[in-house]
């Protein structure tokens, strides 16, 4: 019985390693993608963009790294990919489709434009955590007593 009780657990677990795996390779090969890209305008570009355009992308993993639900980590997983394209876009915009000699200010607010929507779908997955957090506690209440005393 006691095994029968954990697979589904196990299987959850997984599947949350999973997408969660998933969320950090895209996290990863954006930002490979970010610094190939601006290394044509050298280390100072890339150094420049950096915090502007990669911070909502190192939150959502930083995220992703601590959820744990399958929910959680299929909100982050929209974020990232949503982003991506996101930043994707304004790349392509400024430098291949509308090329201008201003047009690198973009980049100082890609973050900030996608801000709205990130902190929502961040939210979304905080609240699938909390959610289990709160289900858990009400479901075992003496391991999450214990868990929460310090000696």
């Amino acid at each position: 019985m006691v095994g029968q009780a954990s697979a589904p657990s196990s299987r959850r677990s997984t599947a949350s390693r999973a997408i969660q795996r998933v969320t950090l390779a895209v996290v990863g090969l954006v930002s490979v993608a970010y610094v190939v890209g601006f290394a044509s305008e050298g280390i100072d570009a890339v150094l420049f963009f950096l915090p502007f355009t990669m911070t909502p992308l190192a939150i959502t993993a930083l995220l992703a790294w601590k959820c744990r639900t399958i929910a959680g980590q299929v909100v982050l997983l929209a974020s990232a990919l949503g982003y991506s394209a996101w930043l994707t876009f304004v790349y392509l915009s400024v430098v291949y489709w509308h090329p201008d000699p201003q047009g690198a200010i973009a980049f100082l607010f890609v973050g900030l434009y996608a801000a709205p929507a990130l902190l929502l779908l961040w939210s979304c997955g905080i609240g699938c955590e909390a959610f289990r957090w709160i289900a858990k506690s009400r479901t075992h209440p003496a391991e999450s007593s214990e868990s929460g005393q310090t000696a």
